[in-house]
């Protein structure tokens, strides 16, 4: 468990250093592969930020996890049962060619869904087992990565996510502590869905 990993002070150091952009492999995170205890998963992932934060869960990180269960030759292609910070998550294959995996995986329901105003700007918060914290936006003519970053410094909030209206459906950039600038990733993805709809 994850616990059980940051009791090993080097767990938080190493992921740091893994990610540094320069002289490591460049990740916003790792995430820490261990046996499962009784969740009824094939495996536990446990995600440290490339700051040496916790992290509940990554969506694509779940499924490379996955794929990595996978690529062991006594698995086959069932669904595989990944226990994150968020709960169980279950992995469907979809398709596999050679090291090349296609997954489908449910994040679940947003927990909670509700207007709320930070740093006097007015969003949504969103809780999909990670909290979101999502702004709609006209245009990204404004320095939208500096208020983002202040947002974060003050909240538990894993965005904030900003979200322009593209054919009336939210799309565009993202802000995910600590790796700053991102587009488009699946749990920032529905928490612009989440609150658009």
């Amino acid at each position: 468990t994850l616990a059980g990993l940051l009791r090993f002070p080097l767990t938080r150091q190493l992921s740091i250093e893994m990610c540094e952009r320069h002289n490591g492999i460049g990740a916003d995170g790792v995430e820490w592969i261990s046996r499962p205890n009784s969740s009824g998963a094939h495996v536990v992932a446990s995600l440290i930020n490339s700051d040496g934060s916790e992290a509940e869960i990554s969506g694509n990180g779940t499924r490379c996890v996955a794929a990595w269960y996978l690529s062991f030759p006594s698995t086959g292609n069932e669904p595989v049962l990944v226990e994150t910070g968020a709960g169980v998550k279950e992995c469907r294959i979809i398709s596999r060619a050679g090291p090349r995996y296609e997954f489908e995986m449910a994040m679940g329901r947003a927990y909670e869904i509700e207007d709320m105003t930070v740093h006097g700007q007015s969003g949504v918060y969103v809780d999909l087992g990670n909290p979101h914290f999502v702004l709609f936006v006209g245009s990204y003519q404004f320095d939208w990565q500096e208020q983002a970053a202040r947002i974060q410094a003050d909240t538990d909030h894993h965005g904030p996510e900003y979200a322009a209206a593209a054919r009336r459906r939210p799309a565009g950039p993202r802000w995910s502590r600590p790796a700053g600038a991102w587009y488009c990733l699946s749990p920032g993805q529905r928490a612009g869905i989440s609150a658009w709809c």
